[in-house]
């Protein structure tokens, strides 16, 4: 069993690709993740990236960590998708950590704690919300 601290915040999710060459992690730290299994040991990723850096203008980021929460492959390896609190979902680019697309939840309270990309690929679904309060599942 290999063991690391791979965030300075709550690790929400990890996921592997779908041929298991590489792995994510996304946390509350606003930081998504990508790692070879093979060299975790060496605590080092093959990219990273602050997927919350072009949302800072919110006034209370000094009392709350917005974060990630959510983050998936695509079924041909080529991006990973990660959601936040910031209602955003983004796709970056699995072999060079770049952005590739940002989509913004229409209306709603709180952020995107989900999504799921359909088997055939040609879908994406995602939801979120605020506890107590009614939302909605949108599908692209």
């Amino acid at each position: 069993m290999i063991v690391i601290q791979p965030h300075r915040y709550c690790v929400n999710v990890v996921c592997f690709s779908p041929d298991g060459s590489l792995m994510a992690s996304v946390a509350e730290d606003g930081y998504a993740k990508v790692w070879k299994p093979s060299k975790l040991h060496t605590g080092r990723p093959v990219w990273q990236v602050d997927a919350e850096a072009n949302d800072a203008d919110d006034v209370f980021d000094w009392l709350y960590h917005y974060g990630l929460s959510h983050a998936q492959f695509t079924l041909d390896g080529q991006l990973l998708l990660t959601s936040g609190w910031r209602q955003h979902l983004r796709a970056w680019d699995v072999a060079t950590g770049q952005a590739r697309w940002q989509l913004r939840k229409p209306r709603g309270y709180g952020g995107v704690g989900t999504l799921v990309v359909s088997q055939t690929g040609d879908r994406l679904a995602f939801a979120g919300g605020q506890m107590g309060q009614p939302e909605r599942v949108f599908i692209v």
